[in-house]
């Protein structure tokens, strides 16, 4: 069993090798290398325990402090990840660091133990005798540090994906799911570390925690590498007009519209989507139809939340649906699969036709167009 934590150390150092050499690497490239790299130390550290290689190379004991404190890289690693996904920013900040703080503290109050008894390597083999009370402060600290952080990159996952729904016509490669996913496989290791400490769990060691893991650094090498750059904005500057505007949204905040000019806009928009169909181009984006209107984009989306109480994600795929339910009933698309329709009609996917159909019009489109036929 303790080829796992190697092969899962080996396949972190490959994952982390193919991000170094991508080109054009943004912030979330480095912070997902430098994750993996901790990973693989962290899992080698595990193998060498299992592998009791440190009776045969005692010096391998000086990593202990380092590989004890990697349980506080994990969550704030994950969070950082997610957080420079969907951002424009092109450096880091040093406020960044700070997520690190118990990381650094956790191998400060290791070394203190060590030089304090003596230091003899053998105490890092007889941690849970030798300790003082501040290393088990540490220890409970980690219980909720992770799920902590894995909390906090859910409510970022959250935000980002309002954001699209505020932004785009369409969710695909763009919400983020499969971070999500990797997210929850975190929760579920953190869940059975958690789990062995309260109620011992009866399987030796961490065994299955760390065969988790090592399918865990498999998703997130491969799942990182796979998806590129998510931008939380559409663009930082728009012209509206002959002006040229930022977008702001704590100046755009402070300027309502008139519900006179917030329905001038709306029957504008409308009239747009019903003159030139512009709902059927399938990545369609907000700013687009603003411009088509000379409008900025917060204008438009203020105008679609506060006055028509929707976001621009519904109010097209609403468009989508009605030109789906024509072409559903229309004999001369008997022939065409309902993944036609679905393209005909704007979506990207037959599984988000299905979903946003139904979520419309209470059916599934197979159900809508086998009651028309029925009712003919």
């Amino acid at each position: 069993m303790e080829s796992f934590f190697l092969i899962g150390s080996v396949q972190s150092i490959f994952f982390t090798f193919l991000l170094a050499a991508k080109k054009d690497k943004r912030p979330h490239d480095w912070i997902l290398a430098v994750w993996l790299a901790a990973i693989a130390f962290h899992l080698f550290s595990i193998f060498c325990a299992a592998k009791a290689l440190y009776v045969l190379w005692p010096l391998l004991l000086l990593f202990s402090p380092l590989a004890e404190s990697m349980v506080f890289v994990h969550g704030p690693a994950l969070f950082l990840y997610t957080q420079y996904l969907i951002s424009k920013k092109r450096g880091f900040s040093l406020s960044d660091t700070l997520h690190f703080g118990l990381f650094f503290l956790s191998i400060l109050s290791l070394l203190l133990i060590f030089f304090g008894q003596g230091a003899q390597l053998e105490i890092f083999l007889h941690l849970d005798e030798a300790a003082p009370a501040y290393y088990w402060v540490s220890r409970l600290l980690f219980a909720f540090h992770g799920p902590l952080y894995i909390v906090l990159t859910f409510l970022v996952l959250s935000r980002h994906s309002a954001k699209v729904r505020e932004n785009y016509s369409y969710t695909e490669s763009i919400d983020l799911k499969w971070l999500r996913n990797i997210a929850l496989g975190l929760s579920a290791i953190w869940l059975l570390v958690l789990l062995q400490w309260l109620v011992k769990l009866p399987f030796s060691g961490n065994v299955p925690i760390y065969i988790g893991v090592t399918v865990f650094v498999f998703f997130l090498g491969f799942m990182g590498l796979r998806h590129g750059d998510i931008f939380s904005e559409v663009k930082t500057r728009e012209k509206v007009g002959n002006k040229t505007l930022t977008n702001r949204p704590d100046t755009y905040r402070k300027s309502g519209i008139s519900s006179l000019e917030a329905k001038r806009i709306a029957d504008a928009m409308e009239g747009l989507l019903h003159r030139e169909q512009v709902f059927l181009k399938s990545r369609l984006a907000l700013h687009e139809i603003a411009k088509a209107l000379d409008v900025s984009s917060h204008t438009l989306s203020q105008v679609l939340n506060k006055h028509l109480g929707t976001n621009f994600f519904d109010y097209i795929n609403s468009y989508r649906v009605e030109e789906a339910k024509k072409l559903l009933v229309d004999p001369e698309y008997d022939s065409f699969t309902l993944l036609a329709i679905a393209l005909e009609s704007g979506f990207n996917s037959k599984s988000s036709f299905n979903r946003i159909f139904k979520k419309h019009v209470r059916m599934t489109p197979s159900e809508y167009k086998t009651a028309h036929r029925a009712g003919r």
